[in-house]
């Protein structure tokens, strides 16, 4: 992965770091290997559909971070 064009350099939301940052190779990976696994569940989910089900799977993990500390 090119990691130096202006859209790795925009925040995103990150499962793997439970944050909003700039994303990694290693970022990015995890998202791949998360749509991946998603995608073998839900194979009848769209690609908006997994976009959502990612944003809502971070949210929780922010959200399980603060409840949790």
């Amino acid at each position: 992965m090119n990691d130096t064009g202006p859209a790795a350099r925009a925040p995103r939301a990150c499962l793997l770091h439970h944050d909003v940052h700039p994303m990694t190779s290693a970022c990015w990976e995890a998202v791949f290997a998360w749509v991946a696994r998603e995608k073998s569940r839900y194979p009848h989910r769209t690609v908006w559909e997994l976009q959502d089900a990612y944003e809502l799977a971070f949210e929780r993990s922010l959200l399980d971070q603060l409840i949790c500390t």
